[in-house]
């Protein structure tokens, strides 16, 4: 049994180790048999790692180490674990469309062993039947969100406790991206200036023929509004929609972006959904008829100052010139508050 209380150093200076008793050549920890084939060393042995000894164990007891040794190999006994076990970013598909192919980075999902160090994990589908369904990164995967199961073995036999992660492909979002679309400056609390409607745009019981969107999950009419506003609504500065009203920054991630579609034979299928859907929730429209769609989309945005998380929104504003409609369509929402100003306040949506 080893015990570690506390290191700080790994190499003394006739080893070459430096001021802080660290490089040079690095102390050992393992056992050998001196027949020149059985040995065995912890891991990080003679590298500048081994310091971190006193905060690790292969008993779940941090500091302590304990191994068997009257056989002729060093027994582990010693699960590994996963140190990542977390959903890739959500596929956002277009209508139509029912699957897709999903990749994920490695560090999705990986396992270590105290004793082997990294271990490749095996993953498979979760579908409650007994039989497992191998699956891995780049793959089609259906629509809707699919439970992923992971396990571990280290060399010696040792299962990790296995571990489940959810691909999720989505089909809410409206088409948006296309030759037509116009992106806001990746920066933060920024404006996409005043753009004009194509057809006359009610909200309120005003005309609007213009509107701007802003980096902050909000459109506004009159105005545009790209200063991140903690208040709670009514906020008496301009008229405006909340989508998502929260401090949003895309000076290194995601995307503020915006299209107006008219109706034809090229985009008939979106019109035809933004119809059929205003008349189910609105039985009293069983008539209606598109003739714009303005599809404003938040797509993976992050909150001032976090480099992990992001949420992807979106507004579909709806109008045959003379009645109007606001849809709000959200793929995936991780964050409500980042962690500057008033950052006790969560987002807002009208």
């Amino acid at each position: 049994m080893f015990n570690y209380a506390n290191v700080t150093w790994t190499t003394g200076t006739s080893s070459d180790g430096n001021e802080s008793g660290l490089g040079g050549i690095p102390a050992q920890v393992g056992f050998d048999a001196s027949d020149g084939v059985n040995y065995y060393e912890v891991p990080g042995s003679q590298s500048d790692d081994i310091v971190n000894i006193d905060l690790r164990s292969n008993i779940n007891t941090t500091g302590r180490w304990l191994f068997r040794i009257d056989l002729d190999e060093i027994q582990d006994n010693e699960s590994p674990i996963f140190q990542s076990c977390k959903s890739p970013d959500a596929v956002y598909v277009t209508g139509g469309t029912n699957e897709s192919r999903v990749v994920w980075d490695t560090d999705v999902v990986s396992a270590v062993d105290v004793v082997d160090g990294p271990v490749a994990a095996s993953c498979s589908l979760v579908d409650g039947d007994s039989m497992k369904v191998p699956v891995t990164s780049n793959e089609t995967f259906p629509l809707g969100v699919t439970t992923v199961e992971c396990e571990a073995v280290d060399a010696a036999g040792n299962n990790a406790t296995p571990c489940q992660f959810h691909v999720i492909v989505s089909g809410i979002l409206f088409p948006f991206l296309g030759p037509d679309v116009r992106y806001l400056p990746k920066e933060d609390e920024e404006t996409s200036g005043e753009v004009f409607f194509a057809f006359p745009f009610f909200f309120f019981g005003r005309n609007y023929s213009s509107f701007y969107v802003n980096t902050n999950g909000v459109i506004s009419f009159g105005d545009e509004l790209s200063s991140f506003q903690s208040d709670p609504l009514p906020l008496m500065l301009t008229p405006l929609i909340a989508v998502f009203m929260t401090d949003v920054d895309t000076t290194d991630f995601g995307l503020v972006l915006h299209r107006q579609l008219l109706r034809s034979s090229q985009n008939e299928m979106q019109f035809c959904e933004a119809d059929e859907t205003i008349r189910e929730v609105f039985p009293e429209q069983s008539s209606f008829s598109a003739s714009m769609l303005l599809v404003v989309t938040w797509y993976r945005v992050r909150p001032w100052y976090s480099d992990s998380l992001r949420n992807t929104f979106q507004a579909v504003l709806v109008t045959n010139g003379a009645l109007s409609f606001a849809m709000f369509n959200y793929g995936q929402i991780q964050w409500t508050r980042s962690s500057r100003r008033s950052s006790g306040v969560s987002a807002q949506v009208l």
